[in-house]
C-alpha cells in the first residue's frame, strides 16, 4: 500500500484546499454555451476531483440559462454555490426566437427558482427575442429587492420591441437595490432605482427625452459618471432646443457616448442645456448630421463649455466640419477618428496646421479606418500634419492606428517615427474609458 501511495500520480495527492485554488485560478475568463463549462469538466476527471469541485462554491456561481432544459442544472448550481453571490445569465434569444410567439411556459419555473435566491444576485443579464418574454421575466421581479445586485442588463432585440412609450413607465426591483452601480437597457423601458448607479446605458430607440426627463435623471443618479444613449431623443421641448431654461447640472458625469443616425438636433440641445464640468471623455456617432450639430454648438450664444474634456471620439466623421469641432472642443488632448472616410482628411490638416492652429493641446491622434482607395493620400497628409506641427512648436507626440490604417502608412512610417511615437492601437496604449470598455474581456457575449 505504501508503494502505491509513493507512486501515485501527483494530481491525486494534492490537498482539496489546494485543488480549489487551482480550479479557481484556471477558470477561463470567458465562456461559451457550446463548450462544456470548466467546472463540469474538472468535476468529471475523477471521484476526488469531483468532491473537491462540488465543495468549491465559487466555481458554481455563474448560472447560464438557455432554455427550459436548464432547470435541473440551474437547481444544482444554486445548491453547489452555497451562500456565494451569483451571476444569472438568461440568454434566451435563440430559444425564444425559435419558439412560438407569446409567453413560453418554461420561463415561469426557472425564474421562480432563481427568485428564491434574489438575495444572492450580483449580476442579472436577460437577453430575449419577444417582448412578451421580457415582460414575463421583468414582471416577476417588479416588486422584489435585490440587496447585493451590482449590475443589470436587459436586451430585448426582436419582435415587439419597437413601440414608442414614455420613459420609465414601469419599475423593476422596486424593493431596493442599494448595491446597484451599473444598468444597461437595450430596447427596454423598465428601470430600477438609480440612487447609487454610476454607469447607465440607455440603448433604446424612440426614447422620449426632454428637459423634465433629464432633470429627473440628474436627480435620480447623483453619482452617475458614465452615460451612453444610443437612439433618438424624441419629443424635444422647444425651450430645450433654444436654451431658454437654466442649465441642468450633471456634476459627476465624466463619460458620455451618444449614437444616433437620425437627422435631428437632439444631442446639440442636450449638450447646450446640460452643465458637464467634469466631462473628460465624449464619443459622438452622428453619421448624417455632424455639420448641423457642430455648427449649432459653435454658434450658440451660450456655447457649451467642456473645461475638463480630454478624449474626443468622432465616429463616421467625414472631416468636413473639422473647424466647427475645433471651436466646440478646443482643449482636447486626444482625438479618436473611428471608421472615418479619409477622402476629406485635408480638412483636418487645414485646422491643425493653420497659421494660428487649433487644438493647441493635442497630444495624441487615433485612427481606426478601413482599406480604401485614398490610403496614399491619407498617409501623406498625416506625415505633413506631424511634420508641420513639430516645426511650429506644437508637436503631436503619439499616433495610434489600427491594422489597416497602419498598413496604409507603410511608406512613411520611418519618417513618422522620427517625429512621434507610432504604434498599433491596443487596449494597453490608449486610455480612453469608452475604448477600454469596448475592449474588455468581460464584455457580455450579447
Amino acid at each position: 500500500m505504501a508503494l502505491l501511495t509513493l507512486n501515485a500520480p501527483p494530481a491525486t495527492t494534492i490537498p482539496p484546499e489546494i485543488l480549489a485554488v487551482i480550479f479557481a485560478a484556471a477558470t477561463p475568463p470567458t465562456r461559451s454555451r457550446y463548450v462544456i463549462p470548466w467546472e463540469v469538466t474538472v468535476s468529471h476527471v475523477c471521484a476526488r476531483w469531483r468532491v473537491a469541485a462540488f465543495d468549491t462554491a465559487l466555481m458554481w456561481t455563474n448560472i447560464e440559462i438557455y432554455s427550459g432544459r436548464c432547470l435541473d442544472r440551474v437547481s444544482s448550481y444554486l445548491t453547489r454555490s452555497g451562500s456565494c453571490l451569483i451571476e444569472i445569465w438568461l440568454d434566451l434569444w435563440q430559444t425564444d426566437k425559435d419558439g412560438a410567439r407569446g409567453r413560453p411556459g418554461w420561463v415561469d419555473p426557472i425564474v421562480d427558482l432563481i427568485i428564491q435566491h434574489v438575495g444572492r444576485w450580483r449580476c442579472l443579464l436577460v437577453f430575449t427575442y419577444y417582448k412578451s418574454t421580457t415582460n414575463a421575466i421583468l414582471s416577476k421581479i417588479a416588486d422584489l429587492g435585490a440587496p447585493m445586485l451590482q449590475r443589470i442588463r436587459v436586451v430585448d432585440e426582436g419582435e415587439g420591441s419597437r413601440e414608442e412609450v414614455a420613459p420609465w413607465d414601469s419599475r423593476i426591483l422596486a424593493g431596493g437595490v442599494p448595491s446597484l452601480v451599473s444598468v444597461q437597457m437595450d430596447r427596454v423601458y423598465y428601470l430600477p432605482l438609480l440612487a447609487n448607479v454610476t454607469t447607465l446605458h440607455l440603448h433604446t430607440p424612440l426614447f422620449k427625452v426632454n428637459t423634465t426627463v433629464v432633470s429627473a435623471l440628474a436627480s435620480a443618479c447623483p453619482l452617475l459618471t458614465t452615460l451612453s444613449i444610443h437612439g433618438s431623443f424624441n419629443a424635444i421641448e422647444e425651450d430645450w432646443a433654444i436654451g431658454r431654461h437654466s442649465p441642468i447640472a450633471m456634476h459627476s458625469l465624466r463619460h458620455f457616448w451618444f449614437c444616433n443616425d437620425a437627422e435631428d438636433m437632439s444631442v446639440a440641445s442636450f449638450l447646450i442645456s446640460v452643465a458637464l464640468p467634469q466631462l473628460t471623455s465624449l464619443w459622438l456617432d452622428l453619421p448624417r448630421y455632424y455639420l448641423r450639430v457642430l455648427h449649432l454648438l459653435s454658434t450658440h450664444p451660450s456655447r457649451p463649455m467642456f473645461p475638463s474634456l480630454k478624449h474626443l471620439t468622432l465616429q463616421s466623421f467625414d472631416f468636413y466640419p473639422t473647424l466647427q469641432a475645433a471651436k466646440v472642443f478646443p482643449n482636447v488632448t486626444t482625438i479618436h477618428f473611428a471608421y472615418c472616410p479619409s477622402f476629406h482628411v485635408s480638412f483636418l490638416k487645414n485646422i491643425l496646421c493653420a497659421d494660428v492652429p487649433y487644438w493647441r493641446h493635442l497630444d495624441t491622434l487615433v485612427f481606426r479606418t478601413s482599406k480604401d482607395s485614398h490610403a496614399q493620400k491619407f498617409s501623406s497628409i498625416l506625415l505633413d500634419i506631424f511634420t508641420q506641427r513639430a516645426a511650429s512648436g506644437l508637436p503631436i507626440k503619439r499616433l495610434l492606428l489600427d491594422k489597416d490604417a497602419l498598413q496604409s502608412l507603410v511608406n512613411h512610417v520611418d519618417s513618422m517615427r522620427d517625429i512621434a511615437v507610432v504604434e498599433k492601437l491596443t487596449p494597453f496604449n490608449y486610455e480612453d474609458p469608452w475604448w477600454l470598455m469596448a475592449q474588455s474581456t468581460y464584455e457580455d457575449r450579447f
